[in-house]
């Protein structure tokens, strides 16, 4: 997420797309597909330079992820404690 705003604000598209289109494949891969849908619309906003568009899909995504990163965390120290 790091790069991915750095890459907006810097209005690094080949980098925001870049970073986003990472992010949706590896979400998808670990069931965030509601995470991989909102990358999605960074990646295609940064095709576009859509700024505003990519502002919006942050926006949408980055409590996703938090999202995400918690349930992967409660997983990971199920997993720990069994």
């Amino acid at each position: 997420m790091t790069e991915i705003r750095r890459a907006l604000a810097r209005r690094d598209w080949k980098t925001l797309r870049l970073e986003a289109h990472s992010l949706k494949a590896s979400a998808e891969v670990l069931c965030g597909r509601r995470t991989g849908t909102a990358a999605l619309q960074v990646e295609l906003a940064a095709a576009r330079r859509d700024l505003e568009a990519a502002e919006a899909g942050l926006a949408v995504l980055t409590p996703d992820l938090q999202q995400l990163q918690s349930a992967l965390g409660a997983l990971s120290g199920a997993a720990r404690q069994a």
